[in-house]
């Protein structure tokens, strides 16, 4: 699962039932286990019903959990409805493909991707950022 061009599932409503059967049936396909390493992308829905990504995240430890809390917690995310997901070997993979997906600018994104714990290694795919250092 190459960081450079991540396998990206989507566009599925955000709803726990939907996440749960989306992931279940990734587990199913690719006979793995969760918790699951990955990306995920938040969308809502425009005027004319276009579903257009507005944040990037990750979870470095269980992304279906991820998915399904971070909207449900936090104000910001009210008017989301869709999301995609990727699923990724390790860590540091998962914080390149969100490192490099903030910088495509996405709205709700307001501050650089956290470096995976116990990892101050791990730079920034992006050059001219300063986690690229």
């Amino acid at each position: 699962m190459a960081q450079n061009n991540p396998t990206w599932h989507g566009p599925f409503s955000l709803e726990n039932d939907v996440v749960n059967r989306e992931l279940d049936l990734y587990l199913k396909q690719k006979n793995v286990k969760d918790p699951l390493i990955g990306a995920y992308v938040y969308g809502e829905k425009d005027l004319n019903q276009k579903i257009s990504p507005v944040y990037i995240g990750r979870s470095d430890s269980d992304l279906r959990q991820e998915i399904k809390s971070r909207h449900t917690t936090d104000r910001k995310f009210k008017s989301c409805t869709h999301f995609w997901y990727c699923v990724l070997d390790s860590e540091e993979e998962a914080y390149a493909v969100e490192s490099k997906y903030y910088h495509m600018g996405y709205k709700l994104n307001d501050k650089h991707p956290k470096k995976p714990d116990n990892n101050d290694t791990v730079k920034c795919p992006v050059p001219g950022c300063e986690y690229h250092e």
